[in-house]
């Protein structure tokens, strides 16, 4: 349904916005005031991932505890042109 996807589409928006420089995911999370790691990734980390708007510091080791994540110029873009 059309309203589904404008969820998803804000979503993406409202986790675009919270992304400043690199952040790991509890950083993410926090920002949002989000507690569910597996509701986190599934409605904002994933979707923002395969929209090309997020990227990871270490795309070769995904689940380094190292990792971060920060905005593309794509990602970027959303947020300049609101």
């Amino acid at each position: 349904s059309n309203s589904a996807s404008n969820n998803t589409s804000e979503k993406k928006l409202r986790l675009v916005q919270v992304i400043k420089g690199e952040m790991s995911i509890r950083q993410i999370m926090s920002a949002l005031g989000m507690k569910s790691r597996p509701m986190f990734m599934e409605n904002y980390l994933t979707p923002a991932l395969k929209a090309d708007l997020v990227e990871m510091t270490q795309p070769n080791s995904p689940n380094s505890p190292t990792q971060r994540y920060r905005l593309t110029e794509a990602g970027k873009g959303l947020i300049e042109n609101r």
